[in-house]
């Protein structure tokens, strides 16, 4: 009996340190498991907020939104070559090109007018820039001409990816489509906030007495959630 009773008590023994050894495997594994999870749910965020991009920007005249972006595919990124950069035409009192010695920008301007929405139609490739025909043209007038371009697209960076390198006194370069050069001089830069942003102000020039380009494009963290931007790059510049 005393034989027996001490195999029970072993087997017991036995019995029960299987029993933990086993549930500490369980744990581990749960354990591993949400580690797992929580690391591919933390590599989906950063991968969606890497390459989620603002294909289309509008702006809208007169309300309080500047850039808001959305998804889609029908923005190019497609490098533009020099034959069609080199043809590339416009009436004679607009912008043909866009250079800005400082951050590499050497990019074709394409007249643009509003949708149906009032919205100003965007660039058709993150490497090139619109200008609002109702702003002021690079000719006579007061107020100040209105450029936007992308920030970035899916793989590839947009023209004013650098924009908000630009610092007061550095300066932008407009060659108008007959040819004649007008430079112009960085007063302000600002990075605003979507919601404080005054489009009204896109419209007028830095210095009332001078003639005024200002370019806007957007900034700051891209929101997943809200699918843009949360802030708006505005710099603005007088002829010189």
């Amino acid at each position: 009996n005393s034989i027996t009773n001490s195999r029970s008590s072993g087997q017991i023994s036995m019995n029960r340190k299987e029993a933990v050894l086993f549930g500490l495997a369980i744990i581990l594994f749960i354990v591993g498991m949400g580690i797992a999870v929580n690391g591919y749910i933390i590599n989906g965020r950063i991968n969606q907020k890497v390459y989620a991009y603002p294909s289309v920007y509008a702006v809208e005249a007169g309300s309080d939104q500047s850039l808001t972006g959305g998804f889609g595919d029908d923005v190019s990124e497609d490098p533009i070559d020099e034959p069609r950069h080199n043809n590339h035409w416009v009436p004679a009192n607009e912008a043909r090109y866009i250079r800005i010695p400082k951050i590499g920008v050497n990019s074709m301007v394409k007249s643009a007018t509003v949708d149906d929405s009032g919205s100003v139609q965007v660039p058709n490739s993150v490497h090139t820039v619109n200008w609002y025909s109702k702003s002021r043209d690079f000719n006579a007038g007061t107020g100040a001409s209105f450029l936007v371009g992308h920030v970035s697209g899916r793989a590839s960076i947009g023209v004013f990816y650098k924009l908000h390198l630009l610092e007061p006194g550095d300066v932008i370069e407009i060659e108008r489509g007959d040819g004649q050069m007008l430079n112009y001089r960085v007063v302000t830069k600002e990075s605003l906030p979507v919601e404080s942003v005054d489009m009204n102000q896109t419209m007028l020039s830095v210095d009332s007495g001078q003639k005024g380009l200002n370019i806007m494009t957007c900034g700051g963290e891209f929101s997943s959630e809200r699918d843009e931007y949360l802030e708006r790059i505005l710099v603005r510049a007088v002829q010189i």
